[in-house]
């Protein structure tokens, strides 16, 4: 004798999660010697370029904090 079997019905529930909006390094049109980097305005700016495949890449410091050029190296201090 042949007994049907019900199916499941399943329910998929989706969820929109947002997503912060991250912003891609801004390439500059200079050329440059790869692994180099310097601060765009020492002590008073957020940003620094780094020499990424002979071309300047723009990068910026965390929130709060200035980039700093200390002898042969930059860092990222607070202000």
């Amino acid at each position: 004798m042949f007994t049907p079997v019900q199916t499941p019905i399943v329910t998929v529930a989706s969820t929109v999660i947002p997503v912060a909006e991250t912003q891609a390094p801004k390439p500059t049109q200079a050329s440059c010697v790869d692994g180099t980097y310097q601060c765009v305005d020492s002590g008073k700016s957020v940003e620094f370029t780094v020499c990424n495949n002979g071309k300047l890449v723009t990068e910026a410091c965390a929130p709060g904090t200035v980039c700093k050029t200390v002898k042969d190296s930059i860092l990222c201090d607070w202000a």
